[in-house]
């Protein structure tokens, strides 16, 4: 085995080819159109999606309103698109504050021994205890409703999945012949850690981070369904579900049924994304 092989692991034995199954890439699309729909909506959306219009309260779909109208007569298309914009920020905040940390304590964890590794990981189990809807909730009651409490809590609650995910591929990679390989050129550790191990973690973290960002989409439109999260009259798809309860109860479905199937849509396809990057990078590792 050559220096530059053992240095550079794994290059000559990475498969390319399709990056997703047909399936993965119906879901890549529905992802993609929902962002763009939301990112947007200021400049597409058909109406001011809190305009209210009691003239067509509860309206089926027609040529004005695509979708129909809310119990307030606002256009439920707009709030959709609207809606996004809240429903997925928050998700993006938490996936990528969660990672960042994640991976930086789970380098720590894993590349140190002793007291250190030890003391990580008794708080990773600590946290592990506690339920992140469980922990938001209990966030939301110090610091009030809203966004910013349950994205904090939620960021605090997944880092011991990404640091304990971390921690087991630090744990196997520095064994590895390339790792031994810098120590003997004498690397500097911190150098081989961020420079050589950090890098060839990310894909295998980032997909777990993928499916992590489904996760967090409905734990956050849990809240706002029962009013601890985006308070109205802001768009959220959580919010606008809640805000349906009484159109149910009157046989107007669409008002509660549209802003469900979306979050049910775009965590699916999240998730198929997530567990596609997952194989993929579990074959070409293999």
């Amino acid at each position: 085995m050559t220096l530059t092989a053992t240095l550079l692991p794994g290059l000559s034995k990475r498969r390319y080819g399709s990056m997703f199954s047909t399936v993965g890439w119906a879901a890549v699309v529905v992802a993609l159109t929902v962002v763009l729909l939301s990112v947007l909506a200021p400049f597409i959306a058909p109406y001011d999606p809190n305009y209210v219009d009691l003239e067509n309260v509860l309206s089926g779909p027609s040529l004005a309103h695509w979708l129909g109208t809310d119990a307030m007569g606002r256009d439920l298309l707009s709030r959709l698109m609207f809606g996004g914009r809240t429903s997925l920020v928050g998700p993006l905040i938490v996936v990528v504050a969660s990672t960042i940390f994640g991976l930086l304590l789970g380098l720590a964890a894993g590349w140190s021994d002793g007291w250190i590794s030890a003391l990580l990981s008794r708080i990773f189990d600590l946290v592990f205890a506690f339920p992140a809807l469980l922990l938001s909730m209990l966030a939301i009651a110090l610091f009030g409703k809203g966004l910013v409490a349950p994205i904090i809590a939620m960021t605090i609650s997944y880092i011991p999945y990404v640091a304990r995910l971390t921690q087991q591929l630090v744990i196997s990679e520095r064994s590895r012949p390339y790792v031994q390989a810098y120590r003997v050129l004498g690397f500097r550790t911190s150098w081989v850690v961020l420079g050589r191990v950090l890098p060839n973690l990310v894909p295998t973290v980032g997909a777990q981070s993928t499916l992590n960002f489904g996760y967090v989409l409905a734990d956050l439109a849990a809240l706002s369904f029962i009013g601890l999260g985006i308070q109205p009259p802001t768009s959220d798809w959580g919010a606008m579900i809640e805000e349906a309860r009484g159109a149910l109860l009157s046989g107007s479905l669409m008002p509660a049924l549209l802003p469900a199937l979306v979050v049910v849509l775009i965590v699916v396809s999240i998730n198929v994304i997530g567990e596609e990057l997952s194989d993929r990078i579990g074959g070409n590792l293999s």
